[in-house]
């Protein structure tokens, strides 16, 4: 699945936000995102196409939690599990199962949530 997220994130770089959704099946991303949440979906996919996010030592950041609800959703994604790998004085990093809309096939991604992102 892994595979799948990183050509949609490299379509969703290549497109603006609004293109994109208009050609996207389920129309994400939401069309009413602010500009900060555009940002953190360009900071995901980012990731995503430079393999972070498959592993605990390389997880995403940067995003926070709101911003991993913004990413999974814009790949067709729900979370199903979430449970916290370390918690450490760089934040907590976090293990997130998810699970497609469309075909049920998982995905799990890990996630660090620095203390900051946390509290805002």
């Amino acid at each position: 699945m892994y595979g799948y997220i990183f050509g949609k994130a490299t379509l969703y770089l290549k497109m603006k936000p609004e293109i994109y959704s208009k050609k996207d099946a389920l129309g994400r991303p939401d069309p009413d995102l602010s500009e900060e949440e555009l940002n953190l979906l360009r900071i995901g996919c980012c990731q995503i196409i430079e393999g972070k996010g498959k592993t605990p030592d390389n997880p995403l950041v940067d995003i926070g939690i709101h911003g991993f609800y913004l990413l999974i959703d814009l790949f067709h994604f729900k979370l199903s599990m979430q449970s916290i790998v370390d918690s450490g004085e760089n934040g907590i990093l976090d293990r997130m199962e998810c699970i497609h809309f469309v075909n049920g096939e998982e995905l799990v991604l890990y996630n660090l949530v620095k203390k900051e992102e946390r509290t805002s």
